[in-house]
């Protein structure tokens, strides 16, 4: 059986008769044969893996460069020998080379000594000079300015480049960095001194606590990671915090081989966990860069937790254009009261600002609800003035404030939809864009779009109105310890942007838009998905179907196998990831897990993605569903009903083979459906699964399920072990022994109780390996073999290796 890529004739006779079959010609469909596997074939399918790692796709994000007052800019296209900047000037919507890459090669290789292609310059970004007749970049360590004219490059000096792990100042001119558990400081001249002193193991400066992931990960980075801080515009001071565990309860991750050695090694840190006595205790303080002087924050309430500046939460730190006040997020455990402080820069007196509560959970923006992306405090207005999100409402919209008074002037955005992020403001014009989802009649959800409205509300005008996703962000900037929310593709005088727009069964088109009307200028570039190869994949088939209550539209993404055959009935694996800080299915096309799913299915299955009750995105109401009852999933009843229905559709699907996986949440999920579902979900893959939420880092239960009540038991309904005899298929667990997420034990937990029960059960430790270890060679290989073996009834090929000989 030929798996993998096709010849391109069966591809596109594949890709044209993937539509539904007439639920007449259902009877006529029957299983086949099981298919016999050879190495070969799992080698064909690690084209896609290798796709998932370093994507293929060609000019999938075009990102402008814009230069001087925004009517030019260039950009980096991706060609098959390399890449080469391409100018664009907006005026005339003319496109040309940047500059002569010949010239720029021939003079780079002559003045560096080595071999350099004008097909593949060995340098990503450049600036021109002033005066234009010159570029200047980094490459082979060195710093060049090569002229134009004529076949001249230099040496120049860099500026001054300060290790990784240093927090550098706007400014440049100073950078902060810890040693020993403190703060340092270092000039641009590379004098050094002490912040701190006083900072001890579990009770240090600008790093994060051991209940957000990534601790013990940080820890061994070798030369450690950036101090979690926060810069003023001036650069004369910085925000940062310390957190005491000193008091927290252990946790222990046990590595049975650490790097080869015969020892076995107990890594011991500190990690709060439901019911504990005692939490990270976090501090804020301000210190002078000149002086060194700290400066206390003072007056937030103890009840009121501050997460670490840049840490596991939304954007917590926004500094006024003044630098003379840092305005900062604090919470209750729970998440029903979030306010918002002012801190003076010069006291640290904090002042609360405005305040937002909620009998279930407070939403800090509209997109992935807890881990730093999306809308939730933006200063306008020179700072007098602040845009804040909320689902007061029972959606996800923009609000103005007085900053001084913290008065409400007014609702900017309204309606059955929500805001996902503040993209810009113009100052001023007092226009926002920002991109929304939900509004336009009869699309999903999910898909995003770019509008732009006047502050006091008025004048709403979609600027993107293809029905796909939109995107126009333009570099993810490192900012600490998190990554910050992405700049944006728009012109410095937010005349023009670049919007990248796409599905999952398109191809992402970057276009020049006007931000005025939205009107197309120009098409700059289509992704290039060539390097695939012939068949290697089918386009994904977007679908809706009811969910529980039969009325309620739940959206959901569906990968065929790049043979897909009409006559033939299919194994389907739902992949899932529920929870309560989860978004929906797919909307675009070629992400990492775009070519897993595909290269699963390309060994005989079809794979679905779909959301269901619960889930962030569509409003507060759907959302607070999964309130309290993480248990449910949440949504996995309307994951089984909608693959029923969407059998009705394509009778393709065999409902008596029904596949489950997923990592994280999703592992979580695949363990609960074959627990809930036994009769429906016959094989499970769960790998790093929070199978005892009340054992892992507390933020889902703390969130999501609420605080406890008196006289119940508060873990007892996430506590999977408890339905641990309901196991009727085939489960695999796996874990990796560094998870400090979801710790080990926890999956141990429910092995015991798999062994009380006398359920058989299938296991893979996963030695010296972190949370992340989903994309795996070895664990992808013993997924696929799972499902071959058990799914389709087939025997896998022995040992085989998920490489592509051909790369």
């Amino acid at each position: 059986m030929n798996h993998g890529c096709f010849p391109a004739t069966t591809f596109l006779a594949a890709l044209l008769m993937a539509g539904p079959v007439s639920a007449q010609g259902s009877d006529a469909l029957a299983r086949h044969s099981p298919p016999r596997f050879e190495a070969k074939d799992y080698q064909r399918v690690a084209r896609l893996l290798d796709a998932a790692e370093h994507s293929p796709i060609r000019n999938a994000a075009i990102v402008p460069h814009w230069i001087g007052d925004g009517d030019r800019f260039w950009y980096r296209k991706e060609t098959a020998d390399g890449a080469v900047f391409i100018l664009v000037d907006v005026r005339t919507t003319a496109r040309s080379p940047a500059f002569d890459h010949q010239h720029v090669a021939t003079a780079l290789g002559h003045a560096s000594a080595k071999p350099v292609s004008p097909d593949n310059l060995p340098f990503s970004a450049f600036r021109f000079t002033s005066d234009g007749k010159s570029i200047a970049f980094d490459a082979f360590d060195t710093a060049w300015q090569c002229a134009l004219d004529e076949p001249d490059c230099v040496t120049i000096a860099a500026p001054p480049a300060y290790p990784k792990n240093h927090a550098v100042a706007p400014d440049e001119r100073h950078a902060i960095f810890r040693r020993d558990r403190n703060l340092w400081i270092k000039t641009d001249g590379g004098a050094e001194r002490a912040l701190t002193q006083d900072g001890i193991q579990y009770n240090e400066y600008g790093y994060v606590s051991g209940d957000l992931q990534g601790y013990v990960a940080s820890e061994n980075i070798p030369g450690g990671v950036r101090p979690s801080l926060s810069w003023s515009p001036d650069s004369t001071k910085f925000l940062t915090h310390r957190i005491d565990e000193t008091k927290v309860g252990e946790r222990i991750l046990w590595q049975g081989a650490p790097d080869g050695s015969r020892r076995a090694k107990a890594t011991v840190f500190r990690q709060s966990q439901v019911g504990d006595d005692h939490f990270p205790i976090t501090t804020y303080m301000i210190f002078d860069t000149a002086t060194g002087k700290r400066i206390d924050v003072k007056n937030i309430p103890a009840d009121m937790m501050v997460d670490p500046v840049g840490g596991f939460g939304a954007v917590l730190t926004e500094w006024a254009p003044d630098s003379r006040s840092v305005y900062v997020l604090a919470r209750d455990r729970h998440y029903r009261r979030v306010g918002l402080f002012r801190i003076d820069a010069a006291t640290g007196e904090a002042r609360l600002v405005l305040e937002e509560t909620s009998p279930t959970f407070v939403s800090l923006n509209g997109r992935y609800d807890s881990v730093g992306h999306g809308v939730t405090l933006k200063l306008i207005d020179q700072g007098r003035q602040l845009l804040w999100f909320s689902e007061r409402d029972g959606w996800g919209h923009l609000y103005r404030y007085d900053i001084a008074t913290g008065a409400l002037l007014n609702q900017v955005t309204s309606g059955p939809w929500v805001v996902t992020d503040i993209v810009e403001f113009d100052e001023q014009k007092g226009i926002i864009y920002f991109l929304g989802a939900g509004r336009e009649a009869g699309r999903n959800p999910y898909l995003k779009g770019l509008y732009r409205i006047n502050l006091d509300g008025s004048d709403l005008r979609l600027l993107t109105p293809e029905p796909f996703d939109h995107d126009v962000s333009a570099t993810a900037t490192p900012v600490q310890l998190w990554p910050k929310t992405a700049e944006t593709t728009f012109s410095s005088d937010k005349a023009y942007f670049v919007d990248r727009y796409g599905g999952v069964d398109t191809v992402t088109t970057s276009v020049l838009r006007s931000s005025d009307t939205g009107k197309v200028l120009m098409t700059i570039e289509e992704a290039d998905f060539s390097a695939l190869g012939d068949g290697c994949w089918i386009r994904p088939v977007p679908f809706v179907v009811k969910a529980r209550d039969g009325k309620t539209d739940i959206f959901g993404t569906m990968y065929l196998p790049a043979d897909f055959d009409r006559t033939k009935k299919y194994p389907v694996i739902d992949n899932v990831y529920p929870g309560a800080h989860a978004i929906g299915p797919d909307v675009r096309s070629f992400s990492p897990f775009y070519f897993y799913r595909q290269a699963l299915a390309n060994l005989g299955f079809i794979i679905v993605n779909l959301d269901g009750f619960g889930t962030t995105g569509r409003g507060k109401a759907f959302h607070d569903l999964s309130y309290g009852n993480l248990q449910d999933g949440p949504g996995l009843p309307d994951h089984v009903v909608g693959i029923q229905e969407l059998a009705r559709t394509y009778p393709q699907i065999d409902l008596d083979r029904v596949g489950v996986y997923g990592h994280s949440s999703g592992g979580y999920g695949t363990v609960l459906a074959m627990l809930k579902f036994p009769d429906f979900y016959k094989v499970g893959v769960a790998s790093a699964a929070a199978v005892d939420m009340c054992g892992a880092i507390p933020l889902m239960m703390d969130k999501w399920q609420g605080p406890p009540t008196p006289g119940k038991d508060y873990c007892e309904p996430v506590f999977l072990a408890n339905m641990a005899a309901n196991l009727k298929g085939k489960l695999l667990l796996a874990y990796g022994e560094m998870d400090e997420h979801m710790p080990a034990s926890t999956t141990v937990g429910l092995i015991d109780a798999l062994t009380r029960a006398n359920r058989d059960y299938d296991l893979i430790v996963m030695p010296n390996l972190p949370h992340g270890f989903m994309f795996d060679r070895y664990f992808t290989r013993r997924l696929f073999d799972y499902f071959v073996r058990h799914l389709l009834g087939s025997e896998p090929p022995p040992n085989a290796t998920l490489s592509d000989p051909e790369r």
